[in-house]
């Protein structure tokens, strides 16, 4: 401010009024004349200003006004706009203000440039407020609250050019992530003025200060690494990177430097696996901060457990000798290790053969021609092995050795079954088996006989079956029916080479199968015959012991019924049987049977003929059966009937008892359910008297006692004896009680009478009152328990009556006479009870004193001493001077009633009782606890346990005792023994346990004497708990997408390890733990990995399912792969002839990515035009390889729909992403071929297919001639009629949506005939003229349109008449085909000629090409081949190659071998039989493999085995019987399967024989429906079957009818 004199004030009354405003030197001047600021003076001539700036110049005036004369005193002096005021305006003044400290400096402005690199600006001051002398800049570093550090400011700039407002701070003392503040300090000529304080952070750099890792392995294939932070990380660091590089001896090969794992910066510690075992590497350590900086360790090397061995070689054998074999190898592979020993096991067994560091075993004692199973294991260390596969290896052929008997399976009368088996060892290939078989003769000339007989009828061949299961040893048939067995193949032999030993009967050449059955048929009855077995291999043979069997006999015959009699002692239970031998015992006998009833046949020796059966029921009849046996069968009797003696009721139910009245009860009963005869009478016996003997069965007894209980039983009686009831108890009812004796009188004192009485001798009830009369005055009443009264306050030497009066429900009853008593004159009186005191647990001290009342001298005292419950009495009597007594040998701590009596000369007088109770003892037999586990998944136990037996006093509590037991290999120890409740309780829960560990308790009972300590209890173990110290997983066979997790042991498992689970996460996200596996062993593969990731892993234990334990992570990085979801290119620009692509890296790079690959083609379907397209994809062409991804494809046709897609390439392969497409821009359409035209003699054909290239939408073609247009449309082709010769001017246009296109004109001449000329002309072009002018010439007639329609309907109708023919001849060629009966065979197929050259016609056989059901054939059995009829045949096949067909298989010995048929197994049953098949007629026989029968065709009784029947019943008549057990055809090989559950034949099918004349037809109707089948025999072979007693069918020819569902019925002989 400043002063201003003068008097007058400034006025401009024609100016606005402005504020005034100071000008500084750096400021425009402004306007003199302008009006800044009005300050009324008043009358004053000085004025002082305030609020101006600093360091400004000001320019002031005066202004002075005087007041006109019109002015009012309301007007406003001081407004310098007063109308009424006149003022003048001075000159100006000019004057500046002082200096002052600049103010309003702004904050620097600061920009990290580096990471020790600062840049400064700052702007002036907003008011100077004088001459700015200087900048300075000064720096700090940031201190926060908790560091306690104070910062050094420091001076880092200045300059005294104010121009320059920069600075660029590059101290060396600046460090990498470090904040900073920095503030600018302005000064003038006046003072200084600083700015706030700003914070900025440098940028990070490369970690420094990192130390070489800690490396230890844990397993060949895992590495754990330990670090430290660096010591100068230079930012914030985000994780840690482990690589490593494996350790070669080559130095030209340098393996690559891999990634292990990346862990957070938290992580200080890992473990890597997925390293060959027994490897050098070295590891390093890499820091990585937010910046993506990196700093490395030094490394540091290790090296890898060995591991089992890979690729283990095979065995290599150099000698076989059949008993021993020399193996040789060679060193695994991939050894990982050094191999320390050879192991060789065979398959299945964990103990060696052999062990060794050599490679070569001599393997002895071996069984020749086996084969042996053997591996090969190499191991680098204890439990460090690998196993080779298991090779198998043969030895040599020797002798066979321990050929087993044979066995005989079944014998009969005439056959004998022998089985057998290979030898225990073949000791190689068995080659042939033969029989040999010896007789030991017992009827020689029967057997000559029969055998001649037997060769007669049959032939040399006999049968040999081979079972699919070993069922020799359990195989029991009723009958010789080998046939009934299904899966049977059989074999067929010849009897020939006799043996010096015997006779081979039978041989096996090359046998297949490991057991063969034979059936001798040529064999006597009830003979002795020894079989043995000789086996014979390429190195020798070798014989079975002989094995002996004898034929069976016949059942006997003619057998009586028995003779049963009573036994003589009359027994009720038993009967004797009698019986006779049989009239014809066919045999040796060999047992009888008694059978009684339905029971079970008792077997009796055949010497034995009487038989007494006991345990019978008696009074019951039985029917008894003799059947007498041989070893042929057995013969039954008649039934021989007889009843048993009677016996006594078999039980009688005890009476049912009531009372009547106080002296009768009333009994009655039931008659016995099992009464053993005839009842006779009924004693009832009362208290074991006979109160009633008769037939009644309610009876009343009187003359009882009241209210007495009484036994009643009941004796039911037979004529053989009685059987007493059990005893019913009855009471009877009350009556008035009688008998009561007088009362026995006691003279106590002078003064007193005790009165004591008895129970009436009759009570008759229960005593309910007493009452005491004295001298018929009622001075007692009790409840009827007690029986003593004392009179006291009686008078001495008075006599008193007493009589007593007892009561019960039904009346009273009084004592008879009245008894009297007198007191006596002095007895002693006031007797005291002894004072007592318990000494011990088993004595008490009396002490009394005398009467108060002697009336004499004391004579002696009595003590009674007894027990209050059991009331044993004890009395010990003393002199008169004797006062105290110790009473000796009571019970512990129970109470007795002492009193006294004391005696003088005249009396004596009791006192009354004491009670006392004995002191308390030691408890004793104290039982041992019982301890539960309540909660299997709790670490407590509930014990419960029981008082002593003997408490010996008050139990006041227990102490419970617990002990640890300490299980170890030397034993067991108790450990930590100890008091865990003190309780009054007879329950304790004891939670203070250790989980999973066993302990004993033991009970203390305490009293106040002492205490009794219980045995301890059976251990038990607490539950259990989680497991405490679950280690870090171990990582074994890490791959790219699974690795092998194996968990280690916790320091305290706390239970068994029942489950694991292993929890994931990739590492580095913020995802949660997954359960990726669970599993019971420690040992699990986890699947389904993302390549190239690191994963965190823990390992979680469970004892019981809820008790887990989550353990330590560790961290595995899996194997590169190659790249995963590689999405498709991004279109992101489009043009006509180029498009630009780009694309991101897969979703899963599984490694580092080197270049990227985009292909491309053409894509379908084509852009939009209005007409259809034929569109085809192109080849896939590579448009860009390289590491971009970024793409501009150029060279692209306009409007073309592309397809692009992006191949991702790591070094471990490559991903391709799905096509992405793209249309490309438009473009005007180009013209790029000329058309053409053509015509013939109608038509002029103009075709533009190839002349536009459009690249836009086709909205029209124009076609035009002589320019005029004659087509417009999308076709690029178009037809004008030719109507004569004319030249014609063609051009086609070509209109998209983005322009036009026009091909050339094209000139076309039609006037000289044939194909006519073109000439290509542009639109300024004229053609070119032959002659003076182009002249339009006459077309010849052939051209002619009319010409020409007539010629094509000559051409027609000549076509359709050729037609017609042709059709015509056709129809009458087929009309022939279907003149046959189409579901029914003609009546003569199927008739066999009889007679001893009677054959099987064969089935036809047909090529490949043939179905059964696309043709019928008839065949018509004859002698001769050449008589063969075929009709009907398809015109596919021709008779003659089907006659050829057919006569391969004439003449083959198809006939039946009559061993293989069995006698008829029951009546009206016929028995399907399977025979066997011989090699060399099934050669000859066995159809076509390539004949094909479908599941259309329905096929009957079809088989390439023969069918027989056994028959032996009249077929004169009709016959309804059933063929069991039908099937299907069999497998004729592997292209005709037929399904064998699909029976043809059911069990409900009726099959019916027509006798008619000399042929006998069977017919089968199935019940679903389809057509009959038709088997025709001759006459002469029935008659021929009916023979009795030979069951034995012969040779028969039968038809068998097949039905196609499309050709009908057709007939194979």
């Amino acid at each position: 401010m400043f002063p201003v004199s003068g008097t007058t004030t400034i006025a401009t009354p024609l100016r606005k009024k402005r504020s005034i405003v100071g000008e500084s030197e750096n400021r425009p001047t402004r306007d003199r004349d302008e009006l800044l600021t009005y300050y009324p003076a008043a009358d004053e001539t000085s004025h002082l200003i305030e609020g101006l700036t600093p360091h400004t110049v000001y320019h002031v005036r005066v202004r002075t006004c005087v007041i006109n004369e019109n002015m009012t005193s309301q007007n406003d002096f001081s407004s310098p706009l007063n109308d009424n005021l006149s003022c003048n305006v001075g000159p100006a003044a000019t004057a500046r203000t002082d200096s002052a400290p600049p103010s309003g400096q702004s904050d620097p402005k600061l920009k990290v440039t580096g990471p020790r690199s600062v840049e400064v600006t700052w702007d002036p001051p907003s008011s100077p407020n004088g001459e700015i002398t200087g900048y300075r800049v000064y720096r700090k570093q940031s201190s926060s609250a908790e560091s306690g550090r104070i910062a050094f400011e420091k001076m880092i700039y200045f300059t005294p050019d104010i121009s320059t407002r920069l600075y660029a701070d590059n101290d060396k003392e600046l460090r990498p992530h470090t904040r900073y503040q920095y503030q600018v300090r302005v000064s003038n000529n006046k003072d200084e003025t600083r700015s706030a304080w700003v914070d900025v952070t440098t940028q990070q750099d490369i970690p420094g200060g990192l130390d070489r890792p800690s490396v230890d392995a844990v397993s060949p294939f895992a590495v754990r690494v330990k670090w430290n932070p660096p010591n100068t990380p230079n930012g914030v660091i985000t994780n840690y990177r482990i690589e490593y590089q494996e350790q070669t001896l080559d130095p030209t090969a340098l393996p690559p430097i891999m990634t292990a794992l990346t862990a957070p910066s938290t992580v200080l510690d890992a473990t890597f696996s997925g390293l060959h075992p027994f490897t050098s590497y070295r590891v390093r350590v890499v820091a990585v901060n937010q910046a993506l900086l990196e700093g490395r360790s030094d490394w540091n090397e290790v090296s890898t457990f060995p591991a089992p061995p890979s690729e283990v070689a095979n065995l290599t054998v150099s000698m076989n000798d059949g008993r021993s074999l020399l193996f040789s190898w060679e060193e695994p592979a991939v050894p990982n290790g050094e191999i320390e020993f050879y192991r060789i096991y065979k398959v299945g067994e964990d103990v060696p053969l052999f062990t060794t560091i050599v490679r070569q075993y001599f393997f002895r004692r071996l069984t020749p021609y086996t084969e042996y199973h053997l591996v090969l294991e190499a191991c680098t260390g204890r439990e460090l092995c690998t196993r080779s596969p298991p090779m198998s290896f043969r030895t040599a052929e020797t002798v066979p050795e321990d050929q087993p008997p044979p066995i005989v399976n079944f014998s009969n009368a005439t056959a004998i079954l022998v089985s057998w088996s290979k030898p225990s060892r073949t000791n190689g290939r068995v080659i042939s088996y033969h029989v040999i078989r010896k007789a030991l003769s017992r009827a020689k000339s029967k057997k000559r006989e029969f055998l001649r007989r037997k060769r007669s009828l049959y032939s040399d061949d006999v049968k040999l079956f081979w079972f699919r299961d070993p069922i020799a040893s359990s195989w029991n048939p009723d009958s010789l029916n080998p046939w009934s067995f299904n899966d049977v193949i059989h074999h067929r032999a010849r009897r020939q080479i006799n043996d010096d030993d015997g006779a081979i009967i039978y041989e096996v050449i090359d046998p297949k199968y490991d057991a063969y059955n034979y059936s001798d048929s040529d064999v006597l009855p009830y003979t002795k015959y020894g079989y043995k077995i000789r086996t014979s291999s390429n190195a020798g043979h070798v014989d079975s012991d002989w094995v002996y069997t004898e034929t069976h006999q016949a059942p006997p015959e003619g057998m009586k019924a028995p003779v049963v009699e009573q036994p003589p002692d009359k027994s009720p239970t038993s009967l004797i049987v009698r019986w006779e031998l049989p009239e014809r015992i066919n045999g040796e006998l060999q047992t009888f049977q008694v059978q009684r009833n339905s029971s079970i046949p008792l077997a009796f020796p055949p010497s034995q003929f009487q038989y007494k059966d006991r345990d019978l029921q008696p009074f019951t009849v039985y029917g008894y059966t003799v059947n007498a046996c041989t070893a042929g069968g057995c013969v039954r009797s008649d039934v021989t009937h007889m009843r048993t003696y009677e016996e006594a009721p078999l039980y009688v139910a005890p009476p049912r008892v009531a009372a009547l009245n106080s002296s009768a009860i009333e009994a009655s009963w039931e008659k016995p359910e099992i009464a053993n005869g005839v009842i006779t009478h009924y004693r009832l016996q009362v208290d074991e008297k006979v109160r009633y003997e008769g037939m009644k069965m309610l009876v009343a007894v009187a003359d009882l006692l009241p209210h007495s209980l009484y036994a009643v039983s009941l004796k039911a009686c037979t004529n053989s004896g009685c059987r007493q009831s059990d005893v019913t108890r009855v009471m009877t009812l009350e009556a008035p009680p009688a008998g009561l004796d007088s009362p026995e009188l006691h003279v106590t004192s002078p003064n007193s009478i005790e009165v004591i009485w008895e129970l009436p001798n009759r009570p008759n009830g229960y005593i309910v009152r007493y009452e005491v009369h004295r001298n018929d005055e009622l001075v007692y009443v009790n409840d009827g328990g007690t029986t003593r009264y004392h009179d006291f306050g009686l008078a001495a030497g008075t006599e008193y009556y007493y009589v007593i009066t007892a009561y019960n429900s039904q009346g009273q009853v009084k004592s008879e006479p009245p008894v009297s008593k007198i007191t006596e004159p002095s007895t002693p009186s006031g007797l005291v009870s002894p004072s007592l005191t318990a000494t011990s647990s088993s004595s008490v001290i009396a002490r009394w004193d005398d009467p108060v009342n002697p009336n004499g001298v004391i004579m002696n005292f009595t003590l009674y001493v007894r027990h209050v419950i059991n009331r044993d009495k004890k009395s010990y009597e003393f002199p008169g001077n004797i006062h105290t007594f110790e009473v000796r040998g009571l019970k512990y701590f129970e109470e007795y009633l002492f009193w006294l009596m004391s005696c003088t000369d005249a009396g004596c007088v009791m006192s009354e009782r004491a009670l006392e109770r004995t002191l308390e003892a030691s408890p004793a037999n104290q039982m041992p606890p019982r301890v539960s586990l309540p909660y299997s998944d709790q670490a407590m136990l509930s014990i419960t346990w029981s008082p002593p037996r003997d408490t010996n006093g008050i139990i006041r509590g227990y102490n419970l005792k617990r002990r640890r037991i300490m299980t170890s290999q030397t034993g067991s120890e108790t450990l930590d023994e100890k008091i865990v409740a003190n309780t009054t309780e007879h329950s304790y829960s004891d939670y203070d346990l250790s989980p999973y560990t066993q302990y004993q308790y033991q009970v203390v009972a305490i009293n106040k004497a002492g205490e009794a300590p219980s045995p301890w209890s059976t251990a038990i173990r607490s539950g259990e708990a989680p497991p405490v110290g679950v280690p870090e997983p171990s990582f074994h066979d890490v791959q790219s997408r699974s690795v092998q997790i194996m968990a280690g042991i916790p320091r305290v498992a706390n239970g068994i390890i029942r489950f694991y689970h292993v929890y994931m996460k990739e590492n580095g996200t913020e995802a949660t733990l997954l359960r990726v596996s669970t599993g019971l062993t420690k040992e699990q593969t986890v699947r389904s990995l993302q390549p190239f990731t690191t994963y965190k892993v823990r390992f979680e234990m469970c004892t019981l399912e809820s008790l887990c334990a989550l353990g330590a992570p560790a961290y595995v990085t899996t194997l590169p792969a190659p790249p995963d979801g590689q999405e498709p290119p991004r279109v992101l620009e489009v043009n006509s002839r180029n498009l630009t692509l780009s694309w991101n890296l897969p979703q899963r790079t599984n490694g580092k990515i080197l270049r990227y690959e985009v292909q491309l083609r053409n894509a379908c379907p084509s852009p939009h035009q209005p007409f259809p397209q034929e569109c085809k994809l192109g080849a896939a062409l590579v448009a860009y390889s390289g590491k971009g991804n970024l793409k501009v494809v150029d060279d692209l046709l306009p409007y073309t729909r592309y397809a692009f897609r992006v191949t991702s390439y790591n070094e471990y392969g490559s991903s391709e992403s799905e096509w992405e497409t793209a249309i490309t821009g438009r473009e005007e359409p180009t013209y790029v071929a000329p058309f053409k035209a053509t015509n013939n003699i109608s038509i002029i054909n103009i075709r533009w297919p190839s002349s536009f290239v459009l690249n836009s939408v086709l909205e029209r073609y124009e076609l035009t001639d002589r320019r005029e247009s004659i087509y417009k449309g999308f076709d690029p082709f178009h037809q004008l009629r030719r109507t004569g010769g004319e030249v014609h001017r063609f051009q086609v246009t070509a209109h998209t949506d983005t322009g036009i296109a026009k091909t050339q004109i094209l000139v076309y001449d039609t006037t000289k005939g044939g194909s006519g000329s073109s000439i290509l002309l542009t639109d300024d072009e004229d053609p070119p003229l032959e002659g003076p002018e182009v002249s339009l010439a006459k077309a010849p007639f052939y051209r002619t349109t009319p010409f020409i329609l007539a010629l094509a309907l000559g051409v027609m109708l000549v076509i359709f008449l050729i037609l017609a023919v042709i059709i015509k001849k056709r129809a009458s060629g087929l009309s022939h085909q279907r003149q046959r009966s189409p579901m029914k065979a003609p009546p003569s197929v199927g008739r066999a000629p009889i007679g001893g050259d009677s054959m099987m016609h064969p089935l036809p056989l047909y090529d490949g090409a043939t179905s059964l059901h696309n043709h019928s054939v008839h065949s018509f059995p004859s002698k001769s081949r050449d008589m063969l009829s075929v009709g009907h045949v398809n015109r596919s096949y021709s008779a003659e190659s089907l006659d050829r067909s057919t006569n391969n298989l004439i003449g083959a010995d198809l006939s039946f071998d009559a061993t293989l048929f069995s006698p008829k197994i029951g009546p009206d049953q016929w028995e399907r039989v399977s025979t066997f098949e011989d090699d060399a007629v099934l050669r000859r026989a066995r159809y076509p493999r390539d004949e094909i029968l479908t599941e259309n065709d329905v096929i009957s009784n079809v088989s390439k085995k023969k069918v027989g029947f056994n028959m032996n019943s009249d077929l004169s008549g009709g016959y309804s019987q059933q063929l069991r057990d039908s099937r299907p055809l069999t497998d004729w090989g592997s292209k005709q399967k037929l399904n064998r559950s699909r029976r043809i034949v059911q069990d409900d099918d009726d099959i019916s024989f027509d006798d008619v004349g000399s042929d006998v037809t069977l017919t089968h109707i199935d019940k679903q429906g389809q057509l009959p089948q038709h088997y025709q025999f001759k006459r002469p072979y029935i008659e021929k079957l009916k023979q009795p007693g030979l069951y034995k069918p012969v040779d028969i020819t039968m038809p068998v009818t097949y039905y196609s569902r499309e050709s009908g019925p057709y007939t194979r002989i």
